[in-house]
């Protein structure tokens, strides 16, 4: 335990080197107690932030075999398996942890995000909807114009993606303009503002080019991390 407090000590001092100071005392206590659960999900997380998936995999792999039944060894390794690039893995990990805890609507939306990725639009648009009358933070009013949270245009704009892809074309519209309304968008930071007017531009590029064009334009030229717009 002394051992994970200093790991945990270090990961808030802000070092430069925290994670692998983290890291060396982690393992120091998992040499004490190989089943310390705590310590191999921080250490997976560490990883996870030195950019070492594979290795961050290993640890949430035995925080599952640990604590079977707790949902966020699966909610991690699922994370860990989509950046990885393995999708199906992902989502059937993200599956196993709403399966614990159906509460934990972080698995929800990512789940319903790497479907999305992979053209599963049906199953995605189910999870989206779900998240919608499940999340607390979402007023579904129709008729109010104020702005609201970050994750209300996020989820709408997925939602926006799901329906377009099954060629719900004026659902779709609906749920992009929801989002894309100016004072609502304004919530979100410009780099989300530029993947949401991204992703909206090539769901309706080909039935609405001007307005696809439009949309595009509102990225800056410069921003490397957009070069398809």
């Amino acid at each position: 335990q002394d051992f994970y407090l200093l790991a945990t000590t270090h990961l808030q001092s802000g070092e430069p080197n925290r994670y692998a100071l983290a890291i060396h005392d982690l393992r120091e206590a998992l040499q004490r107690d190989p089943r310390h659960y705590w310590s191999w999900m921080q250490k997976g997380l560490c990883h996870l932030e030195q950019a070492e998936p594979q290795l961050a995999l290993a640890d949430f792999g035995v925080c599952v075999g640990v604590w079977p039944e707790f949902a966020w060894g699966y909610f991690n390794r699922a994370i860990t398996l989509d950046q990885l690039g393995q999708k199906e893995a992902a989502i059937a990990d993200y599956s196993v942890a709403l399966e614990c805890d159906p509460e934990l609507l972080d698995a929800l939306r990512n789940r319903g995000t790497t479907r999305l990725e992979l053209g599963q639009y049906a199953a995605a648009l189910a999870d989206f909807d779900r998240l919608l009358s499940a999340s607390s933070s979402i007023d579904e009013s129709a008729n109010e114009q104020t702005p609201r949270s970050p994750e209300f245009v996020l989820l709408h704009a997925l939602r926006g993606q799901a329906l377009a892809g099954l060629n719900r074309n004026e659902e779709a519209d609906a749920a992009f303009d929801t989002a894309l309304n100016t004072d609502r968008l304004a919530l979100l930071p410009a780099a989300q503002q530029r993947q949401l007017l991204c992703s909206y531009g090539f769901a309706i590029s080909a039935r609405r080019p001007g307005d696809a064009d439009k949309a595009f334009a509102r990225i800056p030229s410069d921003d490397p991390k957009f070069p398809e717009a």
